[in-house]
């Protein structure tokens, strides 16, 4: 189900299907009928979708509905994003320290 997914949406356009709610949670329950962490894979991509939004290129959260969502508070390339991932970083090697 997760290659099925994968596949699918690689012949779309970056940040369409795959940036949508409908593929986190496809992608969510592939992972939890392979045994795995779903949770924290589903958390981890919901965190990715919403940190996308907050750059001015938008994302089709609700797709197939061709309505893209964007905050524009930052570039997808900035120093904002850098900072936010770095903290995203620091977060999930804390976690896993602890």
């Amino acid at each position: 189900l997760f290659v099925a997914l994968a596949i699918w949406g690689m012949q779309s356009p970056h940040r369409e299907k795959t940036h949508s709610l409908v593929f986190a949670i496809g992608f969510s329950v592939a992972i939890y009928l392979a045994g795995g962490y779903a949770w924290a894979f589903c958390l981890g991509y919901l965190s990715h979708l919403a940190i996308d939004t907050l750059n001015r290129k938008g994302e089709c959260l609700l797709w197939p509905l061709p309505k893209r969502f964007c905050f524009n508070l930052c570039k997808a390339d900035g120093i904002v994003s850098k900072c936010l991932c770095a903290l995203g970083c620091a977060v999930c090697a804390a976690c896993l320290i602890v």
